[in-house]
């Protein structure tokens, strides 16, 4: 088994490092809240605020959270611009927050696991 030459000369083998990393990404995925995120973008990208009114969540704490979930690769964030108003053409910059395929298949999982009779037959 290969070992990986880490800070201060420990070597921790592959396998161990890969399960702590599964480990972590699942506890990132699992708060409810991030969740919460994950669902609400998981057909089209949103910005922050409409996080916000669509969660009912203050924007730091859904900042917190876009940044937990974009650390492990499970969303991508990018700028892009908006209108201010209907009426001016004036632009600013809004955070949009999307799924990305790695979080598609984490939060499909974390469909099944959380509605494991969908989809089945009733036992008689």
């Amino acid at each position: 088994m290969p070992a990986r030459k880490k800070k201060y000369g420990e070597t921790v083998p592959e396998c161990i490092e890969a399960a702590l990393g599964g480990i972590v990404l699942l506890h990132t995925a699992s708060h409810p809240t991030r969740y919460l995120i994950m669902k609400a973008i998981e057909s089209k990208p949103l910005y922050i605020n409409q996080l916000r009114r669509r969660l009912g969540l203050g924007r730091r704490l859904i900042t917190f959270h876009l940044m937990d979930l974009e650390r492990f690769h499970l969303i991508e964030t990018y700028l892009d611009t908006r209108p201010t108003s209907r009426t001016r053409r004036t632009l600013m910059y809004v955070r949009f927050a999307k799924l990305t395929p790695k979080g598609a298949r984490i939060l499909k999982s974390m469909d099944q696991v959380l509605q494991p009779n969908s989809g089945t037959s009733k036992p008689p």
